[in-house]
């Protein structure tokens, strides 16, 4: 099965991505690593660590993630599916070697990826936190995912009760594959 994930900042996207990586033996895959491996080889070791991606990097004055964004913005101006097409491609090159059987990508943002995702046969989940709540302070790419308000989706509330919350998503992801194997 191939699913994508969506939904605000600290919704659990990743945390939940994590589980069927570990637990279910999906092979996980994101937009943003290639922009990342870049940024990591542009800006001496400009490293993904979401504990701290806000914290300023003094040498350039920005955080990990306002260099990201910056650097996305001006890569998606020269070509907006760039990163899609890049996952989609490491998803074919594991797919070749007989990995890859069930797809986990955490963070579907804006309607380009989706479109692309959705000739791929992915289904699409919302993650929303109980409550309107999130663990992190919202960002502009929160907006960019309201496009998704009109397309077809499952919902899954997050409650962040961390035992609960990982019974409840493996039961919903086996209810969802016996659904998409109708």
């Amino acid at each position: 099965m191939r699913i994508a994930l969506f939904g605000v900042a600290g919704s659990g996207k990743d945390f939940l991505g994590s589980f069927l990586k570990e637990e279910r033996e999906y092979s996980s895959f994101s937009f943003g690593s290639s922009l990342k491996e870049i940024c990591c080889e542009i800006f001496d070791g400009v490293i993904f660590n979401p504990i701290d991606s806000d914290i300023v990097i003094s040498k350039y004055g920005k955080s990990h993630r306002e260099i990201w964004i910056r650097m996305a913005k001006t890569i998606r101006e020269i070509d907006n599916e760039i990163f899609v097409r890049k996952t989609l491609e490491k998803i074919e090159k594991e797919e070749e070697k007989g990995d890859g059987k069930n797809i986990i990508i955490t963070d579907l943002r804006d309607e380009v990826e989706y479109a692309m995702l959705a000739k791929q046969g992915f289904v699409f989940i919302n993650v929303f936190p109980k409550d309107g709540r999130a663990v992190k302070p919202a960002n502009e790419y929160d907006d960019k995912i309201k496009f998704l308000s009109t397309k077809n989706y499952h919902i899954f509330i997050n409650d962040f009760d961390e035992r609960k919350t990982l019974k409840r998503f493996g039961e919903f992801i086996d209810r969802i594959s016996l659904v998409s194997l109708d």
